[in-house]
């Protein structure tokens, strides 16, 4: 399955929290929670019209390839990309990504789209194997 978001500095695990003024604990932005609902919606979409159930003894395999925006400064990392987004396909596949194995990878980054666009695209796969996933 191929699913495609919009790049948004806070869809990066160093950028998706904050802390409570209450609390002083971390708490995930209100950006980053509707960038990752927005994909588990997604994810739990395909899988409930295609009926996909995860094998037990099974893993499923992400292959990020981004796109991010020509700018200047430090370049987003998009090993970054990977958590924020392997917590939500395991979300909308029903399962727990610390039980259920997930292999996360980069496929592909490059940075020359136009300022403030770019694109992040998943690809996940069931029971691939997972020494096939890396380029």
């Amino acid at each position: 399955m191929y699913f495609s978001m919009p790049y948004l500095p806070e869809a990066s695990v160093n950028h998706s929290h904050m802390r409570s003024r209450s609390t002083g604990r971390p708490i995930k932005k209100p950006e980053a929670k509707k960038w990752q609902m927005v994909l588990a919606a997604q994810v739990r979409t395909w899988a409930d019209e295609r009926r996909i159930v995860l094998p037990s003894g099974g893993h499923v395999v992400i292959w990020l390839t981004a796109e991010f925006p020509k700018q200047g400064g430090t370049r987003p990392n998009p090993d970054n990309f990977l958590k924020i987004a392997q917590d939500a396909i395991a979300e909308g596949l029903g399962t727990d990504d610390d039980v259920y194995p997930f292999y996360a990878r980069v496929k592909t980054a490059v940075y020359n789209q136009p300022p403030h666009q770019g694109n992040l695209h998943y690809e996940v796969l069931i029971n691939a194997q997972e020494e096939n996933s890396t380029p």
